[in-house]
């Protein structure tokens, strides 16, 4: 028996037509986990350990929103304050988002994980759940073991859900994604069962969703509220039973009772949460992340590749004769549209805000896929091997770049926003480990003039922040300095910011200690001979060179 044979619903007799379906009959075989069961599953972890776990911190903590998270979690794991966030001490409304996804890094940093396995977890086991979620649907759901691993693969082959702002860093997609794909296919079950218990699985995921990221994870609801009227006698009877209701209440009063608390501990944050997430973004473009109506189709293609190209292929199901594969493809569907429909008619476009749609693409074309390699089978069966052996190239293909691109991408953030800049935990890890071979005291002083100097932010590295404050905990206090000036002639200092390093190195001698990919430790000598009037320094230049922005491009980039 193929692979593809075994693999789909079995029937009692072949389609003739497109789209068309014999009626299913039940099958021990199709139910009982077996050994292609268990290969799928181990080369599913495969892939997401390759992905997520081998060389976890080659990518450095990013700036923005990965950076301003941790923060916002080491400063609430070492003061506590779990209902408002802060930053420097006071409430953060620059970033407004409930505070699920912070409570989880802080509980990691409190246990002592490794910053970056502290910061990145939860977006790790949201991909693990998102891919569990979706092979355990289709495999015992709909019963077809291809659809099951080819989605998996799938969503683990979309560059924009594997990679920076989503799965691979502390950011709040990944998560937000995971909720959403769960009251989706919540929602289509209750549907399919009847049952109002689903609902309030639903619900309650949907709680988790709002608790991550605000009201951007009920964006889907729209296309939700389409599905359910195209189903009115089962619309019908939830909406005449009280359950139904009861789990619409517990949503509204767990989420917007958090909302209401929050506001009570911290004046102006409805306020701000307004602006930033309905009328700021949707109304306005900020920080000049502007597109066309096509952006969010134009980056699913680019980015999630082979999953959106393939997508089309879920109209197989879509008209075939199983009514739970139409009805399942249907729900998912009108969700990802209603979002992508919403996201479009944003102002503001940034390609991460696409993130939750591919794992809902994923469900569609796996489904798609498999019903597709079963139609050539039956009704091509010359081509069928040869559609065989291009599912199984593709799949690869996309498996193996994803892991390319994870493993060769240093850096999402680049230009004056990359470099030795974003490498500060490594290199005071590494000083702090050495710090008696080296000579360093009992206290370290950094010499950092920020990615940004104006009124609102005064030389703003909030990489360089995170660890120094974590640095301190952990046996070597750290001393932050932005002006030469402000350091002791004679002692060592540290620095990952090379202009500041050449303007330094100008007017004073220096004596390096320790030199590794930019970042160095060195000693300040004594002040060298000025230069001749009219003459700009080192110095001067690299101040002149910094980019001194409105404050508005510092608002938050989610």
């Amino acid at each position: 028996m193929t692979l593809a044979l075994d693999t789909a619903p079995p029937e009692t007799a072949p389609p003739r037509r497109f789209g068309a379906r014999a009626p299913l009959r039940s099958s021990a075989s199709a139910l009982a986990f077996s050994g292609w069961d268990v290969m799928a599953l181990v080369l599913l972890a495969a892939l997401w350990a390759a992905l997520f776990l081998v060389r976890y911190d080659a990518l450095p903590m990013q700036l923005w929103d990965e950076s301003r998270n941790a923060n916002n979690a080491l400063e609430m794991a070492l003061h506590g304050r779990w209902l408002v966030p802060t930053y420097l001490g006071a409430p953060d409304h620059w970033n407004t988002k409930p505070p699920l996804l912070i409570w989880a890094m802080a509980g990691g940093l409190r246990l002592g994980l490794a910053p970056l396995i502290a910061l990145r977890l939860p977006s790790w086991l949201a991909a693990a759940a998102s891919v569990g979620a979706v092979w355990g649907l289709l495999r015992f759901e709909m019963k077809d073991r291809l659809a099951a691993f080819a989605a998996g693969v799938l969503l683990l082959s979309a560059v924009i859900y594997i990679g920076p702002h989503a799965a691979r860093t502390g950011d709040y997609d990944a998560l937000e994604s995971a909720f959403l794909l769960g009251y989706v296919l919540c929602f289509w079950k209750a549907f399919e069962d009847g049952r109002t218990r689903w609902l309030f699985a639903a619900a309650v995921l949907m709680v988790l969703g709002v608790l991550t990221k605000g009201v951007a994870a009920l964006l889907p609801l729209p296309g939700l509220g389409l599905y359910a009227l195209t189903r009115p006698v089962a619309l019908g009877g939830f909406l005449k039973d009280g359950r139904t209701w009861a789990a619409a209440a517990l949503f509204l009063f767990v989420a917007g009772g958090y909302y209401l608390i929050r506001e009570a501990y911290d004046p102006g944050y409805l306020s701000a949460t307004a602006h930033n997430e309905l009328g700021g973004r949707f109304l306005e473009i900020t920080e000049h992340h502007r597109g066309s109506w096509h952006f969010y189709l134009r980056t699913l293609l680019q980015a999630a590749e082979p999953c959106a190209v393939l997508a089309a292929l879920g109209l197989f199901p879509l008209f075939g004769r199983d009514a739970r594969r139409r009805n399942l493809i249907l729900a998912c569907g009108l969700a990802a549209g209603a979002l992508l429909v919403v996201l479009s008619a944003s102002r503001s476009k940034m390609e991460w805000y696409a993130t939750p749609l591919v794992p809902l693409l994923s469900l569609v074309t796996g489904l798609g896929l498999s019903d597709a390699l079963r139609w050539l089978q039956f009704e091509r069966p010359r081509w069928a091997g040869t559609g065989r052996a291009a599912a199984a190239v593709l799949l690869a293909a996309g498996a193996l770049y994803g892991v390319w691109y994870n493993q060769t991408s240093p850096s999402w953030d680049a230009g004056e926003f990359g470099g030795p800049h974003l490498r500060y935990g490594e290199f005071l890890g590494r000083l702090r480990a050495q710090r008696f071979v080296l000579g360093i005291g009992p206290r370290l002083t950094v010499l950092d003039g920020g990615f940004y100097n104006d009124a609102g932010f005064a030389a703003y590295n909030p990489m360089l922040k995170f660890y120094a404050e974590l640095s301190a905990t952990r046996g070597l206090p750290v001393t932050v300095v932005h002006d030469a000036d402000d350091l002791a002639p004679g002692a060592a200092f540290a620095s990952c910011d090379p202009p500041a390093m050449a303007g330094l190195g100008k007017s004073h001698r220096l004596q390096t200690l320790l030199s590794d990919q930019g970042c160095a430790l060195a000693r300040m000598g004594a002040e060298k001979p000025s230069q001749p009037i009219g003459t700009p320094s080192d110095r001067q230049a690299a101040e002149a060179h910094r980019a001194v922005r409105p404050a508005e491009v510092l608002a938050q980039s989610r």
